[in-house]
């Protein structure tokens, strides 16, 4: 049988006293096999952002286990934890809040590409223009900073950086929100072929499920820090069989019924 390149088995998550605190996960289990692309959806603090953190160790989980390729990722050694940063990267929301605002593009696309070594500089300037190509930028924008860019060039360049290095597994928390529908539908498209053409896997966590039907085979339902349902995203989304499902299925104008193919239309 297939490892999963990612599995959480049991995880909770809780913050707070044991009198006064909130329970944000609560026996998350779920396999992620390489190759292929998850969707995580659920409203606002249903604990989509904590599971994130802790795939990349900013957290702890209180219980349970997250192996990556069969490793406990919270008995990796300091090395080993570098190491998987490079196999899993993370486009967050908001591309300002953390791409440095001192460096030009050129320096932070070649940054990731310094941090985990392994190429001698003309290589490194031949990826940087093969990225920024991919991501569909113009390699006039390599001289500039991020505040002279817009939202979606922006997110674009955390796109390249965040790939440039060949990841396994690339986290998408709620990376499109900020844009206006067009460039979010020009993204997921570009998400699509950027999967085919580097053959990484995706966790893409969001709220909104058009999104999710139009990039994710798989899909996961989070509300309160449980897993309502998961399963093939056609299939969860035409026949739900969890009533918050359904209520999200609403807010988008999409029954049941004809939930699966009215999403990708409305893309």
């Amino acid at each position: 049988m297939t490892m999963p390149l990612l599995e959480f088995k049991g995880i909770c998550k809780g913050f707070g006293s044991a009198e006064t605190g909130k329970q944000v996960l609560d026996q998350i289990s779920l396999k992620i096999y390489a190759g292929s692309s998850w969707g995580l959806v659920g409203g606002s603090g249903a604990g989509k952002t904590t599971l994130a953190n802790l795939i990349l160790g900013l957290e702890k989980p209180d219980q349970g286990q997250i192996l990556f390729r069969g490793q406990d990722v919270n008995l990796f050694s300091k090395v080993e934890r570098h190491l998987l940063h490079k196999e899993i990267q993370v486009i967050w929301q908001d591309p300002m809040m953390y791409l440095n605002p001192f460096l030009k593009v050129s320096q932070l696309m070649e940054e990731p590409l310094i941090c985990f070594g392994g190429w001698p500089e003309p290589e490194r300037r031949q990826k940087v223009l093969h990225y920024l190509d991919l991501v569909e930028l113009d390699k006039g924008l390599l001289e500039k900073r991020p505040h002279e860019l817009s939202g979606g060039q922006c997110q674009r360049v955390a796109m390249a950086r965040a790939i440039i290095c060949g990841p396994t597994l690339v986290i998408l928390d709620e990376a499109l929100s900020g844009l206006d529908a067009d460039l979010q539908a020009r993204i997921l498209d570009l998400l699509k072929r950027l999967k085919q053409e580097k053959e990484f896997s995706y966790l893409f966590i969001s709220h909104d499920l058009r999104q999710v039907a139009w990039l994710c085979s798989d899909l996961a339902v989070l509300k309160e820090g449980r897993i309502r349902e998961m399963g093939p995203t056609g299939q969860v989304l035409a026949h739900p069989t969890d009533s918050y499902t359904e209520k999200l299925l609403a807010c988008t104008g999409q029954g049941p019924a004809k939930s699966y193919d009215g999403l990708l239309k409305n893309m």
